[in-house]
Formats: structure tokens, sequence, C-alpha cells
């Protein structure tokens, strides 16, 4: 059911950045452009690109492809195929796209690697063409209350805790995406951090509990039983102080855009 979870996010994403699935700074593609969607997860950026634009190429990209759709519901020229941005790029992908859209890497993307996944996608890019990432600053996540006078205590020890079992780093590319775009020799370069619409906070707090504990899921036979045990437990607090409080979530949305120089 991971499918439906990030379903759900990219909608709430896409509500909170006034429904643009591209910004209005990336010239609109046409026929004759080709779009990749790195880390495409259920491919829905992709598809709904193409109901938006028509008859443009487009690759949705990820390491997985088990979320998305079947050939049978994909129009003819979209296409999905594995790949994996830690490694060497494939010399096809070299120069190949107008536009590279990626979004929600930040459990893999380090400020170790930040610098040679950065690489890799601007080597994507034909001249003169468009990045956009979509991301979550985790360090400046937020959960308002919905209950005057009560603040959020589980959840934050739910995030920090599940970090440190992940054995997660403090990653700080992310608060500084804009100067890493102009670093690389990205042109044009804009940050946007949207307020998200108040009435995306609650379904975004219920997306990322469902996140958190279908991440969990891949840690529940690595991990001693202790360790397994303190997590089940905060979680429930989580649970039990989101419906007490009616929680909301602030995911701390970022979008940077840069154009790779003619």
């Amino acid at each position: 059911m991971s499918g439906a979870r990030l379903y759900m996010q990219h909608q709430l994403t896409r509500k909170n950045f006034h429904n643009r699935l591209l910004e209005p700074c990336i010239p609109p593609p046409t026929s004759s452009c080709r779009v990749a969607d790195v880390a495409c997860g259920t491919g829905v950026w992709s598809l709904e690109l193409s109901e938006e634009v028509g008859p443009v190429g487009i690759e949705g990209l990820d390491i997985s492809l088990k979320d998305v759709p079947s050939a049978e519901f994909t129009p003819a020229h979209v296409s999905f195929h594995q790949f994996d941005l830690l490694q060497e790029l494939p010399a096809e992908m070299t120069g190949r796209f107008d536009i590279v859209n990626i979004q929600f890497v930040m459990l893999f993307i380090k400020d170790s690697n930040f610098s040679s996944a950065l690489h890799r996608l601007l080597q994507m890019l034909k001249p003169g063409g468009w990045l956009q990432w979509t991301d979550s600053n985790s360090a400046n996540l937020k959960w308002p209350s919905g209950t005057p006078g009560k603040v959020a205590v589980q959840m934050p020890k739910l995030f920090s805790l599940t970090k440190e079992l992940w054995g997660q780093s403090k990653s700080q590319w992310i608060a500084e995406i804009g100067h890493r775009f102009s670093d690389a020799g990205l042109e044009e370069v804009k940050v946007l951090k949207p307020s998200p619409q108040p009435s995306t906070l609650v379904s975004t707090q219920l997306q990322s509990l469902w996140g958190l504990e279908d991440g969990f899921q891949y840690l529940r036979g690595k991990l001693p039983a202790d360790a397994i045990r303190r997590w089940d437990d905060q979680y429930a607090l989580a649970v039990a102080e989101t419906q007490e409080l009616k929680l909301g979530f602030d995911m701390s949305l970022v979008r940077a855009v840069g154009r790779k120089p003619l």
C-alpha cells in the first residue's frame, strides 16, 4: 500500500505549490522535448504532467518500479525505467533531457553524496535544460496544534528516534540548495518555500504517520527487540497525541529550480 501513501503525498505537495507540477519559469515542454522524473515513485507526477502537456516524451526513473502503473494504464509517450542516482550515469542518459524533476530523496541523499548526485542530474540535462528539485527540510519540521495551549511533544520525539535508529546523519544541503545550485553552475536559480495550505495540515500529519510506519517495516528484521519496542511505544504515543491535539504537520517544503548554461 506504499503507492497509496506516495500518491497522497504527491497530491498534498502539489496543492501546497498551488497545483503546479512545474514552476512558471520553466518553459512548458513541447512535443520535441524530453522530461525525466527521477525518484518517480508511483509515476503520478509523470502521468499528471502528460495530461497537462500532451504527447511529450516523459521517462519516470526509480531504483524500484513496484509502484508504477502497468503499460495498459500508461500513455505511449510515458515510460518507466530502473535507475539509481547514486551509481555512475549510463552513457545514453547524458544530455538527454530538457527538464529533470526530482523530489523527496532526503532519505538517501546526504551531505556526503549530494554533490555527486547533483552532478549526475546536470549531466542528464541538455544545455539550457531545467532542473526542478522538491524536498522537505527535516531540520525545520513543525506540528501545529489544533488545541489551543497545547504543543506537540511526542511527534518530535518519534522523528528523532526514527532518525537515530535509521542512523541518519544531519543533512545541510537542503537548507543550502539555492547556493549549491549556483555553485554547480546553474543559472536563473529560484528557491520556493511555500507556507502550507491550512486544508493540507491534518492530512499531511496522517500521511507522515503512515510513512513512518511504512519505513520502519524495513528495520524490524535488523534491529534488536528493545529498539523495536522503544519505537512501537513511541509511535503509539505519537498517534494518541495526534488524535488528542488534532495535530497538523508542516513538512517545510522547499523547491529549487535552475537552468543549465547553454
